[in-house]
């Protein structure tokens, strides 16, 4: 009959820790509502960031260097191509404060048409913000 108790609280205690783990992740994934639009408002600025002071402010300190080999990309005053535009695909939340993104950019000019890449952001919330922790082309897009 003692152990039985026993057992029984061990039970009852393993039901408490999933259910404390449920709640924990519960609200881990609360602000994703949230986070998603503040998200895409970051992906947003760096489609409109004309200078190097604005490609900081989206950055990590980190990714600056990846961001700037994705504006390598960008076509320059009187060329042929026109810079990337990045559109959101897919938001994957790891934690409450770091998400994955697919996302794409294309580009467009006279000689290429249109060309797509996938890009895979790295997203970290610091100080409040959504920024940009790393930045990676994985491959050509479909057409």
């Amino acid at each position: 009959m003692k152990g039985s108790g026993s057992t029984r609280h061990q039970s009852h205690m393993k039901h408490a820790i999933v259910a404390g783990i449920v709640l924990l992740a519960a609200l881990g994934r609360a602000d994703e509502a949230a986070d998603r639009p503040a998200i895409d408002r970051t992906i947003e600025s760096l489609n409109g960031a004309n200078n190097e002071a604005a490609i900081r402010e989206l950055a990590t300190a980190e990714a600056y260097d990846d961001l700037n080999r994705l504006f390598s990309l960008n076509g320059r005053p009187w060329s042929e191509t026109s810079r990337p535009h990045y559109t959101v695909r897919r938001i994957r939340f790891i934690t409450p404060d770091v998400a994955l993104l697919d996302a794409t950019a294309a580009q467009y000019g006279s000689t290429i048409l249109v060309r797509r890449l996938r890009i895979l952001f790295a997203m970290r919330r610091e100080e409040g913000k959504w920024r940009i922790a790393s930045a990676r082309v994985l491959a050509d897009a479909e057409p």
